[in-house]
């Protein structure tokens, strides 16, 4: 699994983290990773847990915490494909989808419906890539794709 995956398809409640020796993405529960933090073992350890032990003990020099989707500025995102687009009336459609609440879901509808899907997929993970690039390079982390 590539960084980039790993980051934007995480799902709610796993936590990824990269191990910077091997380049190893592992992703635990939330809840195990919270079993693993108190040492709160039981009969059901199973190797998600001791995953999670493992990483609860070492530093961030082994193990690494990746960000969430959530931290993928996806507004931003929006708006820079929008700014992007040479036709001037798209542009001005796909604008007044970007404010007040639904606008990604708004977004998203109306892209459909101008047949823009295709080129805002590429675009969408283009930007989660640049964001991973540059996460990556923060850290001093190589990136693979």
């Amino acid at each position: 699994m590539s960084l980039m995956e790993a980051v934007r398809y995480v799902p709610d409640g796993v936590t990824s983290f990269l191990h910077r020796k091997t380049g190893e993405v592992v992703r635990i529960s939330d809840d195990v990773l919270r079993r693993a933090q108190l040492q709160a073992a039981d009969a059901r350890d199973d190797e998600e847990f001791r995953t999670a032990a493992r990483v609860v003990a070492a530093t961030e020099d082994d193990y690494l915490p990746l960000p969430n989707r959530l931290e993928v500025d996806e507004s931003a995102l929006m708006e820079a494909f929008v700014r992007e687009l040479s036709n001037p009336m798209m542009r001005t459609m796909l604008e007044r989808e970007l404010t007040g609440t639904g606008r990604m879901r708004r977004f998203q509808d109306r892209v459909v419906e101008l047949g823009l899907q295709e080129d805002w997929n590429a675009f969408r993970i283009d930007g989660y890539l640049e964001f991973m690039r540059q996460w990556c390079r923060a850290r001093s982390v190589p990136y693979t794709e």
